[in-house]
């Protein structure tokens, strides 16, 4: 199906934080983001989500942001 993405019963709860934290980037003064604010993320996690905040999940979290990041200077290219 068009547009559907299959998501690892694993790598569920980190793919929810990443879209629910998606506001929460660091953006240079030209506009590019270059980061997501990590205790903002994690505020996210804990308090809205009740998710414990492990060193697995801020793994999964930044291996997201990577990927993202790279998509975005594709298009900036």
């Amino acid at each position: 199906r068009a547009g559907t993405v299959e998501i690892y019963q694993s790598n569920a709860d980190a793919w929810v934080l990443f879209l629910e934290s998606f506001t929460q980037w660091h953006v240079s003064g030209m506009g590019e983001r270059t980061g997501m604010r990590y205790q903002d993320v994690e505020f996210i996690a804990v308090k809205l989500l009740e998710l414990e905040f492990t060193p697995d999940l801020f793994r999964q979290i930044k291996k997201l942001e990577r990927s993202a990041m790279q998509e975005w200077r594709k298009g900036v290219e």
